[in-house]
């Protein structure tokens, strides 16, 4: 069965094969590697997660800090840390929230912590304030330490730890889960490429082997074997030797034995009637003396008749109007679209030349009426002759003559760029390159001018 396909189908099954399988690989890697990237950008942002929240840790243990080297001290200098350490929290908090909105449990674990921090900052205020009252002589240092005593405020910062890591491991959870994700999507990935490679390699030795046997099954020998038979019979030696398989009678080698076979035979059947075909052609030449002289009789004859002929009334009018048209004819048959070389744009010619024809046959019949109705006749009503020309005219001119246009259209596909009319008939190598160096260089020039003059 697939020696009987044609080339072009083994062709195009066998790199359709190919592509699929190609396409298939490529697919899963993309989608594969499409995983891979989101997991790694939900591993980054959970890992800046992890930072924040330890920042917060950080920021609560210089508030504390701060905290106790004042209420030790009295010192205003300690509680610099201190004021660092809320600015510090509420900025690591915010963005904790932020990071993690999509994520209700860590929220809820957002809101305890700030409820911890909430009550160490009241106590921690409360302290503060009897500090200052010590210091002032308002307070006595007894009540200071019996406040200091209770530990309130190591109990608000040791539940804040707990929240912290509580936060902090659910994050970890999470970024174990996205590693083991990203291990099994990259396991996947490289087992598809290898294994599809190899069905890839696989397949694609076997659609070659297949192939390249069909071909040579087809040819029945090598290709430099078989042009060589086909040049030694078309040098005429129909005795040369073609070698073929054993039960070969369908290849392009056993063609050409056969047909070297026939042709020999059509020789021998040629030459047997040369000698009939000799004595025919001495009468038919005998023949062609008595009919040459019998059309010369006829000639002249024909040409007494010619002589006599007059053309109607009706033509000779025809023909006076077109040779008043004759100015408009232009001289190597290529006409621009645009205004090129001092020659004015192809649609003011063309309306001049509508105009001259209807005002030769009728004086006064012109009307910009009839422009419409020429426009609409040719599917372009309520448009412009220029952008006929350009867009519409060689689509009707090459159906109009069973696509064997004999105007050719030249464009550089731009609505303000380079178009040409070419009449075929007259494109040799001389206008080819007058329309290449005079008229397309006129307009690069112009281009070149528009821009340095800064017209857009």
């Amino acid at each position: 069965m697939f020696d009987q396909w044609t080339l072009k189908k083994k062709l195009a099954l066998t790199f359709a094969a190919i592509l699929v399988i190609m396409g298939a690989l490529i697919s899963v890697a993309l989608v594969n590697t499409g995983k891979l990237l989101e997991t790694v950008r939900w591993s980054t942002h959970t890992y800046h997660v992890m930072q924040q929240s330890e920042k917060m840790l950080l920021d609560m243990v210089n508030i504390e800090t701060g905290l106790r080297g004042f209420v030790a001290s009295g010192d205003e200098k300690f509680l610099d840390p201190f004021k660092q350490g809320q600015q510090g929290f509420s900025v690591a908090f915010n963005e904790a929230r932020k990071l993690t909105s999509d994520n209700a449990a860590q929220q809820a674990r957002l809101d305890k912590l700030m409820a911890n921090h909430k009550q160490f900052m009241e106590v921690a205020n409360s302290l503060s304030t009897l500090r200052r009252d010590v210091t002032a002589g308002k307070g006595s240092q007894e009540d200071l330490f019996k406040e200091f005593a209770a530990a309130k405020d190591k109990a608000a910062m040791d539940a804040f730890r707990s929240g912290v890591a509580e936060f902090h491991k659910a994050e970890a959870d999470l970024l174990e889960m996205r590693s083991a994700s990203l291990a099994s999507t990259a396991s996947v990935t490289t087992n598809t490429l290898m294994f599809g490679g190899l069905v890839l390699l696989v397949v694609t030795g076997l659609l070659g082997f297949g192939l390249t046997s069909s071909v040579m099954r087809q040819l029945g020998g090598e290709p430099a074997v078989a042009m060589n038979a086909v040049k030694t019979l078309e040098g005429g030696d129909l005795t040369a030797h073609i070698a073929l398989q054993a039960g070969d009678s369908t290849s392009l080698m056993a063609a050409l034995a056969a047909m070297r076979d026939s042709l020999a035979r059509v020789v021998a059947n040629v030459r047997g009637g040369a000698e009939g075909v000799e004595t025919a052609s001495a009468e038919i030449a005998q023949g062609n003396n008595d009919l040459s002289a019998r059309t010369e009789q006829q000639a002249s004859a024909l040409e007494e008749t010619a002589a006599s002929m007059e053309l109607s009334d009706e033509a000779r009018t025809w023909t006076a109007h077109c040779e008043k048209l004759a100015e408009h004819t232009d001289d190597d048959g290529i006409v621009c679209l645009p205004s090129v070389r001092g020659e004015p744009a192809a649609h003011d010619r063309l309306l001049k030349l509508l105009i001259a024809a209807w005002e030769t046959v009728q004086p006064g019949s012109w009307k910009p009426a009839v422009l419409d109705k020429l426009l609409a006749d040719a599917d372009w009503a309520g448009k412009g002759m220029d952008t006929w020309l350009r867009e519409k005219f060689f689509e009707q001119h090459a159906k109009r003559f069973h696509h064997r246009p004999f105007i050719w259209h030249v464009w550089d596909g731009l609505k303000d760029g380079f178009a040409a009319l070419i009449n075929y008939h007259k494109l040799d190598t001389k206008n080819l390159e007058r329309l290449i160096h005079t008229y397309l260089g006129d307009w690069i020039r112009q281009q070149e001018g528009g821009v340095r003059d800064g017209v857009d």
